[in-house]
């Protein structure tokens, strides 16, 4: 037991900020967790997770969803945890996977500026991304990717530092995993070089090194999405683009690459004199490793992503960006102002803990709010799952998901949803519509869920509604009857 306690105790003494990052954010993520799923694709993945199937999203989601089967069937097998329940589980591991990304961030940035205090800044600032927050407390795929990212991140720096291929290959293998999890990882794959073209060590490993490094990436990364294709056929790859023809190519995002007003204090101006200092300071490797930081929301914001969620790996960026700007502008202001130098850590940490506090009293509402609408869903799924017979047929919109990938396929009803998004049937809407009427259906169209990003869907809708009789039965749902139209 010596050796043990003893390496134990070593470890907490030199992870200690580390660990108590962690503890923290995992506290406040916990406090702000949501009630239930607010989200289409964090409710699809509890679907998946039940069904044992890949995920509609992306190339399957395979690295995620797979992961937690065995959770999912322990809690039903050993824990008894009523099936429409089990979904905490997938909260609670994403509130872990969170606080670890926390920790690992400050690991990272700690070896990249060489400077705890930044690095530790920096980690506090994350710490309160209003985006963060809400993915933390939920069932996405983000922070299970993010921390394998970071992971990946840590082993190849420690491969480069210590010359050693187990690291350097084991990182390829975890950065192909976080690939599995979701697809958006490969845009972060730029650190890889960047850390090369900027580390003295990486004349170690040869060019067989790097070719064997991304032929793992390779073979982890895509023999899920192989599989599938070999299982499917042309039907998986049809319904890959069908997902991916919903992105449509724009700038009205740019805003997102460079804004911090979900992120951290409203303002750009942190960031912006971050990388002057950097720029002023020539500390033009540091410069580079933060750019790559920044291609996820580079990418996406050029292909009109509106998710906020895709954009959170970049906040770490920005907050190393605005770390390392209020470090340098408080021990520039302690000079000028000629207080003692000893005291311009301190006066650093009472300044971020006040803009910090600012930041979180401007978010602590729409957390609110969201956790109110999660509260909204699950309830109006559920009303929907008992108050409809088992012959009905849903048109929901928005609240597709809900129904569709959480309470049918978790309480094994034999109700049926006509999909919105990517499965939307558009022309053959009113074929599929009389073919359920002939069977004897019930079909209740919600005209609540045809609004925002659904408005696209809302002229097919009624267009559909002026070729059958109308029945209002309150609570915005419509049933559609095989009986024409009053004229």
């Amino acid at each position: 037991m010596g050796p043990l306690t003893s390496n134990i105790r070593n470890f907490l003494s030199h992870h200690r900020i580390a660990i108590f990052l962690s503890i923290f954010s995992f506290l406040l993520f916990n406090y702000f967790k949501l009630d239930f799923m607010n989200e289409w694709d964090s409710i699809c993945y509890i679907g998946d997770i039940h069904l044992h199937s890949r995920s509609w999203l992306g190339l399957g989601r395979s690295g995620f969803v797979y992961s937690f089967i065995p959770v999912w069937e322990l809690c039903r097998i050993l824990f008894k945890i009523p099936v429409l329940e089990r979904y905490h589980v997938v909260i609670l591991a994403n509130l872990v996977f969170s606080s670890l990304i926390i920790s690992f961030v400050y690991v990272i940035t700690k070896r990249i500026t060489r400077n705890k205090l930044i690095a530790l800044a920096g980690s506090i600032i994350l710490i309160f991304s209003k985006d963060l927050i809400l993915l933390a407390g939920n069932t996405f795929s983000e922070p299970m990717m993010i921390l394998m990212i970071l992971l990946s991140y840590l082993y190849y720096l420690t491969a480069i530092e210590k010359k050693s291929l187990s690291c350097f290959y084991l990182s390829a293998f975890i950065f192909g995993f976080a690939f599995e999890i979701k697809e958006a990882a490969l845009l972060s794959i730029l650190f890889f070089p960047a850390i090369l073209l900027t580390s003295r060590g990486a004349g170690y490993f040869k060019f067989k090194n790097h070719l064997l490094f991304f032929l793992i990436f390779l073979l982890v990364g895509f023999i899920m999405p192989v599989y599938f294709y070999l299982k499917e056929g042309p039907s998986y790859i049809k319904h890959v683009l069908d997902v991916a023809s919903i992105s449509k190519f724009n700038l009205t995002n740019w805003p997102q690459v460079c804004s911090i007003m979900r992120h951290g204090f409203g303002i750009l101006l942190f960031p912006l004199a971050g990388l002057i200092l950097l720029l002023l300071r020539k500390r033009f490797a540091t410069l580079l490793i933060i750019f790559t930081l920044l291609t996820p929301n580079i990418i996406f914001s050029i292909f009109g992503t509106r998710d906020n969620r895709y954009f959170v790996f970049g906040y770490i960026a920005f907050s190393i960006l605005t770390a390392y700007c209020l470090f340098y502008a408080v021990q520039y202001a302690t000079l000028v102002l000629k207080a003692p130098y000893k005291y311009a850590s301190i006066y650093f940490i009472i300044l971020l803990t006040a803009l910090l506090s600012f930041n979180l009293t401007c978010f602590y509402r729409p957390l609110m709010a969201d956790n109110e609408y999660s509260k909204h869903l699950k309830n109006y799924g559920l009303q929907l799952l008992t108050s409809f017979p088992e012959n009905t047929v849903f048109i929901l919109g928005e609240s597709s998901a809900v129904m569709g990938r959480y309470y049918l396929p978790l309480t094994s009803s034999n109700k049926k949803i006509i999909w919105s998004g990517a499965e939307w049937p558009h022309r053959e809407l009113n074929k599929m519509v009389t073919q359920y009427l002939s069977q004897g259906k019930r079909i209740i169209i919600d005209m609540d869920g045809f609004q925002g990003r659904w408005q696209y869907e809302k002229p097919d809708v009624i267009k559909l509604m002026s070729l059958y009789k109308c029945k209002d039965i309150g609570n915005h749902l419509i049933e559609l009857t095989n009986e024409s139209p009053a004229r």
